[in-house]
């Protein structure tokens, strides 16, 4: 059938500093010069969504569905035509704290349905027997679903808590030939790093290609847009 891209990217919206230039890069970054089939994104919030992202998307001809919340940040997922969105849903996480969900969008692929999942799972380190549970109801949906499936989405994980888990899905980085380019986050200020941002699939795609951001820095800001960097692959059935 040919080939999708996809980015997931969590913005830093919990972050004041910048937030309107940060987020105006980001746009401008993803959809001037090769702008991906596919986004989703983690730490949106109600100023990034209506002042920046919704109406730069939409003028470029995507349609998006949101986690409905009552939290002050969700998660979102763009579309762009010809792909159409059939329909959306929002799954809570039980064993979640923290109130976190999984958004599902289902996708019209020039007849073919699909699936494009994202979430921002549980947080902190001793979030971990939680994020693990997550990872496997995410792992069952995708499962479930008879056409080409792909989770994207800021996971939190540590490489111990995914170890001796039977998932029946596929993490694109090891895919991609686990490179030496992992780290997704990095905070502003100290040293630590993790491959926090993760994309799996399951077996109706192939990844085709496999890219981490390289900083995606906004000099007039001062500071990289965001404290994660952007995760790109492109897909094939």
């Amino acid at each position: 059938m040919g080939s999708l891209t996809l980015v997931n990217w969590n913005l830093f919206g919990l972050e004041p500093y910048q937030l309107d230039v940060r987020t105006e890069a980001a746009c401008f970054g993803l959809l001037l010069e090769d702008p991906p089939d596919i986004v989703c994104f983690q730490e949106v919030v109600d100023r990034t969504l209506h002042a920046h992202l919704k109406p730069h998307f939409a003028h470029a001809g995507y349609g998006h569905v949101v986690q409905p919340t009552e939290s002050e940040y969700y998660c979102a997922i763009f579309v762009k035509q010809p792909l159409k969105l059939i329909n959306a849903g929002i799954h809570p996480f039980p064993s979640s704290q923290m109130g976190r969900a999984l958004l599902e969008a289902r996708i019209d692929w020039d007849g073919t349905p699909i699936m494009v999942l994202t979430s921002h799972l549980e947080s902190l380190k001793d979030g971990g027997p939680a994020r693990r549970e997550q990872l496997v109801q995410i792992a069952k949906r995708m499962g479930q679903h008879k056409g080409p499936a792909v989770f994207a989405g800021d996971t939190n994980l540590r490489d111990a808590e995914v170890e001796g888990l039977d998932l029946g899905i596929s993490d694109c980085w090891e895919l991609a030939g686990s490179s030496s380019n992992r780290f997704t986050w990095r905070p502003w200020k100290g040293r630590a790093k993790a491959r926090f941002d993760r994309i799996y699939i399951n077996g109706h795609w192939e990844c085709a290609g496999f890219e981490i951001g390289k900083g995606d820095n906004v000099p007039e800001a001062g500071v990289p847009i965001s404290d994660h960097r952007q995760v790109r692959v492109a897909l094939t059935t």
